[in-house]
């Protein structure tokens, strides 16, 4: 029996960042491809596999390896601002010492909105990425939304900061 699948507005690959606490390593050799998903049933898959932030960053290392950040970027877009569709556009974020429910659940308004195409149908939002700050044993978390020069900032801004009203 065939499955149907249903297709994705654009295809997404996700990414984890391997910690350097020796500053040693080119950037790289610090990240993975986890995979691509172009389907909404490839997409679940990933998103139900791949642990929340909260448990990654928690223990801070997850099968044999320390893991500092996790990202999802559209098609071959990747997470840095080298790539040229990032070079000229800009990012939103937020640092704070997120609980770790309030922080997984950030995170899942974010990426389905971003996957969806809710924060801007136009495509331009790029990806989004989840980092590990803390120190000293206080938890600190960035989360980050990057767009393209095709952006408008400030609706960005807004769709974001929509999206994040439903934050149980």
């Amino acid at each position: 029996i065939k499955r149907l699948m249903h297709a994705l507005t654009a295809s997404w690959t996700w990414f984890e960042h391997l910690a350097d606490p020796h500053g040693q390593l080119m950037w790289e050799k610090k990240i993975r491809t986890l995979g691509a998903t172009s389907t909404v049933e490839q997409f679940w898959s990933y998103f139900e596999h791949v642990p929340p932030p909260s448990e990654l960053f928690q223990s801070g290392v997850c099968v044999g390896r320390q893991v500092e950040s996790l990202s999802i970027f559209r098609g071959n877009v990747l997470p840095k601002w080298e790539d040229p569709m990032n070079e000229q556009g800009g990012e939103w974020f937020a640092r704070k010492p997120f609980p770790p429910a309030i922080l997984d659940a950030i995170w899942e308004l974010i990426v389905l909105a971003m996957v969806t195409e809710t924060l801007d149908p136009r495509g331009s939002i790029m990806g989004a990425r989840v980092c590990d700050k803390s120190a000293r044993g206080r938890a600190f978390y960035r989360l980050e939304v990057w767009y393209s020069a095709q952006a408008n900032p400030e609706d960005v801004r807004t769709k974001l900061l929509h999206t994040l009203t439903n934050i149980p």
